[in-house]
């Protein structure tokens, strides 16, 4: 295990165990950037979040984006502005901040004193699995949306409200939790 991916488990579990990690949206996103990692969650979670990440994404980008409707297909963007967990950890969480995130530590976490050698394997049964709940039901029923909108565009030719689009995009709400013994 590298350096660095320690450090982001040492901030996970004092970020969790200190009880802010609810509280703070950008303690929330580190803790499920972490838990997003493949370590931790399902290849196959990861990839549907990033299909829904993607799509939602295009369908509240640019102008240009909306009026290619009819072409659309569900599938993560490309280039990601960011490594995949922390992309995945503010679609998610309501942190609205830029990514990639700063990793480095808050105040509260800064020990005082001569650093403690890292043990690799430390972390082992303190972070359990990530499970990812209605990715899949979303997903399907984004694409059956999708494909009546493509449909009723094949049909009227007349122009069509835009807005609506936009305030299904701005409905779908992500959340976020944790259970901790």
């Amino acid at each position: 295990m590298n350096v660095e991916r320690g450090e982001y488990k040492y901030q996970l579990l004092k970020l969790v165990h200190s009880g802010r990690t609810l509280h703070e949206a950008k303690a929330l996103m580190k803790a499920v950037a972490v838990g997003l990692t493949g370590e931790y969650a399902k290849q196959r979670d990861i990839i549907d979040l990033l299909a829904l990440e993607g799509t939602l994404h295009k369908i509240t980008g640019t102008r240009a984006a909306k009026v290619e409707i009819f072409k659309l297909k569900m599938g993560p963007r490309k280039p990601l502005p960011a490594p995949v967990e922390e992309v995945l950890s503010s679609f998610v969480t309501p942190f609205r901040g830029k990514v990639p995130i700063s990793w480095r530590r808050d105040k509260n976490l800064i020990r005082r004193g001569p650093p403690n050698r890292p043990k690799p394997g430390s972390s082992r049964g303190k972070i359990g699995k990530t499970r990812v709940r209605g990715v899949k039901k979303v997903l399907s029923d984004l694409q059956m949306m999708i494909k009546a909108i493509q449909e009723l565009e094949a049909y009227d030719t007349k122009k069509r409200n835009k807005g609506d689009l936009n305030k299904f995009a701005k409905a779908i709400v992500m959340k976020a939790t944790t259970n901790i013994n």
